[in-house]
């Protein structure tokens, strides 16, 4: 089974790649899993400067999977992603300015 989030370092920069080009990286409880991991390392790692968000094939993402939306409901989903944006603040405004 291939990833659903794929993960690219090229010097200071990480790219997370959705992966699912089939479902038009539609978001689903793994990638979303994955994609908290990610960032929880990606703020923990010194050398990562840019983080780059991104889609495999013809599309960002679409939305979430339809098999998604419950758990979206649900709540606890919702609440790490309003987190993540607690998480993604700090890798902004310590970078220093004018830094490649």
């Amino acid at each position: 089974m291939t990833s659903e989030l794929l993960v690219v370092n090229s010097g200071a920069t990480r790219t997370l790649i959705l992966n699912r080009p089939e479902k038009r990286n539609a978001m689903n409880n793994p990638m979303l899993a994955a994609m908290a991991r990610e960032l929880d390392v990606a703020a923990e790692d010194d050398s990562v400067r840019t983080i780059v968000l991104t889609g495999a094939g013809d599309y960002f993402c679409i939305a979430e999977d339809s098999d998604m939306r419950a758990l979206l409901y649900a709540g606890d989903q919702l609440n790490h992603l309003l987190t993540l944006n607690g998480q993604l603040e700090p890798l902004f405004t310590e970078a220093p300015r004018g830094h490649p």
